[in-house]
Parts: structure tokens; sequence; C-alpha cells
């Protein structure tokens, strides 16, 4: 049988088992000290999940400060202990829709002993061709060398292997962003069948549409994008044309990056970010209800970059690609936003009067794209 030219790469922790707070689970199941686990987690985690140090002779080492009576790999399994946390939905999912036809691998950060333990599980060995790991790869996510370490080993076997052609989920933002940054078309995992959409859409070629001009870029939002994001969305003077919920700290930002990203995931919406030849975060642009003959596109421009004609020429970039071709264009501004007006009635985009929008009462222009 002919395999897809496309491998799949599953994160373990978070993805393949459900989520969990390994120290929090030692203390209130078995006992053990939560103020000392977290501070030898924060010791020595690191340097275990790189291979460099050995995770039970440490805790055989810091058993009584643990509060551990047993041995060291009885506390080991009991941090570790995870029966029945299977993402039951995606390993049918995988099984219904991956495992005849592509090639899967599990790409994890573990340390030796755990990674000796996920490789004899029964459904790691059942669906996945091999497992990627830290502690063999000498390199943790969300290093950039781990993804470039597992393109190298599936080059061995593949020599004509691009790393676009990984597909890899993980419940991380830095380690998705890692990946990309190679890329490895990334998902930041939410459940089985969102990124059942997002694999079928790349399958399909539906990948991103990056737009790119001699000075200015519009990419995928990035996840360290947001406390540019923020600045925009709280930035006194201007934050109420852009949101209707107030001003929005980083935390609330990067919560809309993740649902900005899985808009385009599903096929409603498509946010970029604007960038600089040196990768400074400028604003972002986006196109809402893409997926329909009438779009409408907002877009923002971070305080320290404004007035230098950032929003006119990523606006005349999108309208100018073939997506938007035979779609009606709609923009909406704000009442009180005078710049917004001033530069699109610049632009000769049709101005159509004052309508009742879902945001309320705005200044809106039409353009309907040939």
């Amino acid at each position: 049988m002919n395999r897809s030219r496309y491998s799949f790469l599953f994160d373990y922790d978070g993805v393949l088992i459900y989520k969990i707070n390994f120290i929090r689970h030692a203390v209130i199941n078995h006992g053990v000290n939560e103020k000392a686990l977290g501070k030898f987690f924060k010791k020595y985690l690191q340097s275990c999940l790189r291979g460099e140090e050995d995770m039970i002779e440490l805790l055989d080492k810091h058993r009584q400060e643990l509060n551990w009576a047993g041995t060291a790999t009885e506390l080991f399994d009991a941090i570790y202990d995870h029966d029945g946390l299977f993402q039951v939905d995606l390993f049918e999912w995988i099984a219904d829709n991956l495992m005849f036809n592509y090639d899967c691998y599990v790409a994890t950060n573990q340390d030796w002993h755990r990674f000796e333990a996920i490789k004899k599980e029964g459904e790691i060995r059942r669906y996945f061709k091999d497992v990627f790991c830290s502690c063999k790869l000498g390199v943790a996510k969300p290093e950039v060398a781990y993804f470039e370490k597992i393109i190298n080993l599936l080059q061995k076997e593949h020599a004509d292997l691009r790393p676009e052609q990984l597909i890899f989920t993980d419940d991380i933002p830095e380690n998705v962003e890692s990946a990309e940054s190679l890329g490895i078309h990334a998902h930041l995992f939410q459940d089985a069948r969102s990124f059942f959409r997002f694999a079928k859409r790349v399958i399909q070629g539906r990948v991103f549409p990056q737009i790119e001009s001699p000075d200015l870029s519009l990419i995928n939002m990035k996840f360290s994008h947001a406390t540019g994001y923020s600045d925009i969305l709280s930035e006194p003077s201007t934050f109420q044309f852009l949101t209707e919920s107030g001003p929005q700290n980083r935390e609330k930002a990067l919560d809309k990056i993740i649902t900005n990203r899985h808009g385009f995931d599903i096929g409603k919406s498509i946010y970029w970010s604007m960038i600089d030849k040196a990768g400074n975060f400028l604003g972002y642009l986006a196109i809402h209800q893409s997926h329909t003959p009438k779009v409408s596109i907002s877009y923002g421009v971070h305080p320290a970059f404004r007035r230098q004609g950032l929003a006119s020429k990523a606006l005349e970039m999108v309208l100018d690609h073939e997506m938007l071709r035979g779609k009606t264009i709609e923009m909406a501004t704000h009442l009180d936003n005078d710049a917004s007006f001033e530069m699109l009635s610049k632009m000769n985009v049709p101005y159509q009067g004052i309508s009742h929008t879902r945001f309320g009462e705005r200044h809106v222009f039409r353009l309907e794209r040939k």
C-alpha cells in the first residue's frame, strides 16, 4: 500500500493522554510533599528530559524530603500513573482515518524511564511507527533543534522529505510555534475533532495564505505576538474601535489568538499578523466569514507604528489576493474612527453610508471584487 506523502507527529501529555498536573496528582493521590516535589521538578526535570540525568536515581536521593517511604521506582510510578486517561476519541480517529495511509509518530518530552514505559504501551505500539523522545534526541521542545533532529531522522528513511510534509499537534503554544518556524504544519491541540479539520485542510492543500511584499509580510498570528496584540486591544484612545469587551490584557489577547487561529482551522476566518523584515509585530488584519460570498475585513495597527501607511498597505495586499476573487468585501468603521474613515476614502473603496451592524452603528464601505 502506498503511504501518503504526509506524516503525523503527536505530542503525548495533553494530546494522546489528557493533561495532568503530575505534582498535584502525586500530592492528592499519594501524599507526596507538594513544595518539595515542585522544587525537585524545577531543579532536575529539564536535565532528565534531555537524558542528562536519571530521574529515578534523583528521586531516590530525595525520598525523605518528598515524604515517600517506598522505593524510588514506586514513587516514579505514583507520579506518572495515568491509567484510563488516554484520549479515546483521538485514538479512534487515528484508527479510522490515519494509521493505514499515513505514518504516525509520537513526539514528546520525557525522561528515559517514562520513554521506555510509553514505548511498551499497547496503544502506542499499535498506532505509531516510532516515538521521538527528548531524552534520546538530547534536546527538548520548544527548542527548534528538537524538530530539526526529527526531520533529519525521517530524512534517513525518506531522503526527499520536507518539513511542510509534517503535521504536528501539541497543547503548548511555544512548541507549536517552534515547529512552525521550520515550515511544519502545526496545530494547538484542543480536541480531536478540531485537529481532524485542521489536518484535512492541510492535506487538501488549503494551507494558511501567507502574503509577502518587500517590506511587509502577512503571516499566521503567532502566540508570541500576544503582547503586541494586547497593546492594540488596550490602547486607551482606540481600543473601543476594535473590541466590544473592554481592554484586553496579554492573557486575554493570547486566548483571542488561539481562537483566531482556530477560525482558520475550521474555515471561517483568516487572521494575519503584520510583520516587518526583522519580524517585529506591527498589527493585524482579518477576513471574517471567509467561507462565504460576502466577507468583512477588520484591522488594527500597533500604537508604535501608526501613521506609516501600514493598514492601507496590508489592505492592498489582501484585496489583490486571488482568495477574494468574486467576493463582496465589507469594511465597517466606528463612527469616531476618523483615521480609518479617511484611509478607506482615499483608497477609493465605495462608501455605503451609516448602517446598523452586529457591532452597532458603523460607517460601511463595500467593494465588489471581480
